[in-house]
């Protein structure tokens, strides 16, 4: 098992899609009643929303919904069985994710994301992301002030009761 790597753009479109539904899929057990990303492994690796209605790949195929693929997951890639099996094995799945991680990552990190890394083991998935560092802004240098001849230094004195 390893690390996928997603495109943040494409992340940010699924994530935004869930969010906006008012309905989700059923995929295992229970209804749904809040968003949620499915993390799926069929005909390679990706994201997608479950939200009603689906989010559709293109006018040509209205059918089919629109997925964000990992890194060398993606059916277009030559090697993209062999990647996705090294990825996250052979079996194929679709595992339920929860939204308020992808909230938070976009809040913090936003545009400054590179990218969207899933690792996966045998008994947890752990959801992260690269991110440029921020420009931070240059601090000015304060030149030193000269007091006021009209200011006066006031003396600290202990209040009343209070022992040195």
């Amino acid at each position: 098992m390893g690390t996928l790597r997603f495109n943040p753009d494409d992340v940010r479109r699924v994530w935004e899609h869930s969010k906006a539904s008012k309905h989700w899929r059923k995929v295992w057990g229970e209804e749904r009643y809040e968003p949620y990303l499915l993390l799926v492994h069929d005909q390679g690796v990706y994201l997608m929303s479950p939200g009603i209605p689906h989010l559709e790949k293109s006018e040509e195929e209205p059918e089919s919904s629109w997925v964000a693929y990992a890194a060398f997951c993606s059916p277009e890639n030559a090697n993209w069985w062999e990647a996705s099996r090294d990825l996250v094995g052979g079996d194929d799945f679709a595992e339920e994710l929860s939204i308020e991680t992808f909230d938070t990552m976009f809040d913090m990190f936003g545009e400054s994301m590179t990218a969207v890394e899933i690792t996966m083991s045998e008994s947890q998935i752990d959801i992260g992301c690269k991110f440029k560092e921020a420009a931070m802004p240059k601090k000015k240098k304060r030149k030193p002030t000269k007091a006021k001849k009209s200011a006066k230094k006031k003396k600290f004195a202990p209040a009343a009761g209070m022992e040195w």
